[in-house]
């Protein structure tokens, strides 16, 4: 696997000298795998249902190394969380910064770097989805805060959008939330590679969304 790669690489490195940025690399890309393998086993089998054993056979790593590498199983499923609400955030921002254009253009191309999201992060959104009950109330209150962050910025472009006109709704609260239900209950059918793509799925999404929101004009 390739973690036994990285750590075979470190031990034959023990005889000759690592410089600080080889090693920092070596680290960073043996904790990125691990996450990527406790978010395969945490979709799949739950986080009650997988075991520190199981993420560190699965990572090739005996079970004290794993340990060097995160304090504790919850610490991944933070984790899990934070990298989805975190990439989330960094594609939303540019966006939500654009008021001055169509408040429809920008909430079809919100919608597409969501579905973006959940192609190539899927598992992760299932964990998200699923799992949060399961961190402790300190770290599920960061999350929350995180989360209505990103809840936040889909509000506001509605609301911009009735503001100006574009967008019609008896409840910005509910279509917001209705929005982003939307969206993320597509992981439980949505497989990566498969006929409906990322940007199909946001298509569809959004012609559903703008439907719905659409300004008619008076008859």
């Amino acid at each position: 696997m390739h973690e036994k790669g990285l750590l075979t690489m470190a031990s034959t490195d023990r005889a000759r000298p690592v410089s600080r940025d080889q090693l920092r690399q070596q680290t960073e890309e043996l904790g990125a795998r691990i996450l990527d393998v406790a978010t395969e086993l945490f979709s799949r089998k739950g986080f009650l249902g997988t075991t520190t054993q199981e993420i560190a056979d699965a990572s090739g790593l005996l079970k004290g190394t794993l340990y060097y590498h995160i304090d504790s199983k919850e610490e991944l499923l933070f984790q899990i969380h934070e990298r989805v609400l975190s990439e989330g955030i960094r594609r939303w921002s540019p966006l939500v910064e654009q008021l001055d254009s169509d408040s429809r253009d920008i909430l079809r191309a919100m919608i597409l770097e969501h579905c973006r999201i959940i192609d190539k992060y899927r598992d992760s959104v299932a964990v998200f989805v699923e799992e949060l009950k399961f961190l402790s109330p300190e770290l599920t209150a960061a999350i929350v805060e995180k989360r209505d962050r990103y809840q936040a910025m889909l509000d506001t472009v509605i609301m911009h959008g009735v503001d100006r006109g574009e967008l019609v709704t008896g409840d910005l609260r509910l279509a917001g939330l209705t929005t982003m239900s939307m969206m993320n209950s597509t992981y439980r059918w949505y497989r990566p590679g498969g006929r409906w793509g990322p940007e199909r799925l946001a298509q569809f999404i959004s012609d559903l969304v703008l439907e719905g929101l659409q300004a008619r004009q008076p008859a």
